[in-house]
């Protein structure tokens, strides 16, 4: 397990000052891949690739451009990130 660097203080004042991560093991007929939780509930990818492709399709066209984040104000983190650019 990583250090917590963070100590428990998510709340950061510029952009790229701290990056954290959902993470777990994907199980595929492969053999196990880390990667996010909230996609994957019950599901096993026939290989690797696979995963990987599905996730990367929901982070970069959902989670990070549509979905919702309250810590965010409830924008995504595209939107967020496009506002505190403009602002600084």
């Amino acid at each position: 397990m990583a250090d917590n660097h963070l100590q428990q203080q998510f709340v950061v004042c510029e952009t790229d000052g701290a990056w954290v991560a959902d993470i777990t093991y994907i199980k595929t007929y492969e053999g196990w891949l880390s990667l996010k939780t909230e996609r994957v509930k019950r599901k096993v990818y026939t290989t690797r690739s696979h995963a990987r492709a599905d996730l990367f399709n929901y982070t970069e066209m959902f989670y990070n451009r549509t979905r919702l984040h309250s810590h965010l104000g409830y924008v995504s983190p595209d939107e967020y990130e496009n506002t505190y650019s403009k602002a600084s």
